[in-house]
């Protein structure tokens, strides 16, 4: 299966008092749940503003994964949406939920075909590496995607490999932050 990413996403990432997000963030589900199952695949996963990412943006990262669920229950599920829900429940702090998303998407991807150089699997096992605090495990799958650095959607999943192996006592959600922190400080 070859895989189109035509936006890589990082995420603002949003501190506020806790009750008062999930409040927030219920709400925002609440408004745009409906919508959200009628936009095309490319318009829920892809852009800005749209689909998950509405709830992404402002911090609602549990109540992103709901709405990747929602509407992958209604049109069906991709590679994407199973990673971008992974994604989701790791910044929400849901380890064990992240992780056997991450698997799934592992034992369904068969390994990339040898002319293929978009080294999907390497990045997702290293992140579940890194969720399970596999250090050995990351740094194993962090070296064989920076093999394939040259490749531009590697060059940008080894970033962020390279920010989740600097430190495991960080959470996914600080390590994410660090790399969007970097990001903006070089203008990328």
């Amino acid at each position: 299966m070859k895989h189109k990413f035509s936006c890589i996403v990082l995420f603002s990432l949003s501190l506020s008092h806790p009750t008062v997000m999930a409040n927030h963030c219920i709400q925002i589900l609440s408004k745009v749940q409906e919508h959200s199952r009628t936009l095309s695949l490319r318009q829920f996963n892809e852009t800005p503003g749209e689909g998950w990412t509405v709830l992404a943006y402002k911090g609602c990262y549990r109540e992103a994964s709901t709405l990747i669920e929602d509407y992958a229950e209604h049109n069906g599920w991709t590679v994407n949406l199973q990673w971008h829900q992974l994604q989701m429940l790791a910044l929400a702090g849901d380890y064990k939920s992240a992780i056997l998303i991450g698997e799934q998407i592992l034992a369904a991807e068969p390994t990339a075909a040898a002319n293929n150089p978009f080294l999907f699997q390497e990045f997702v096992a290293g992140t579940v590496a890194f969720l399970k605090n596999d250090e050995a495990e990351l740094h194993y799958y962090r070296d064989k995607l920076a093999a394939g650095k040259d490749f531009k959607p590697n060059a940008i999943n080894l970033k962020v490999l390279e920010s989740l192996a600097e430190d495991l006592t960080r959470t996914y959600y600080e390590a994410y932050a660090a790399e969007r922190q970097k990001i903006n400080a070089s203008g990328e």
